[in-house]
């Protein structure tokens, strides 16, 4: 769960928020007057796009017509359900 602290406290406990942040990993939102002003969280490095990931790492792709099946549709029984998006 997202903890909600005001500036005032934040100015008061930076040090220990960050602590926070850092060993269990949860954000931290700052608010000015109640609205969220800011958020401390992790540091995430950039993620690479995931074609890229993909990106020659098929070595064969081969495809079985069967009969009286169309071509588009042999492709996608072979492909379907098993490349739907993954979580992140």
């Amino acid at each position: 769960m997202v903890m909600k602290v005001s500036k005032a406290i934040f100015k008061a406990k930076a040090c220990e928020l960050f602590r926070h942040v850092e060993m269990l990993g949860e954000p931290v939102v700052v608010t000015d007057r109640g609205e969220p002003t800011i958020e401390i969280r992790l540091y995430r490095s950039k993620r690479q796009d995931p074609l890229e990931l993909l990106r020659a790492s098929i070595l064969h792709f081969h495809v079985e017509h069967a009969p009286g099946v169309e071509e588009a549709s042999a492709v996608e029984l072979v492909s379907g359900p098993a490349l739907v998006e993954q979580e992140d």
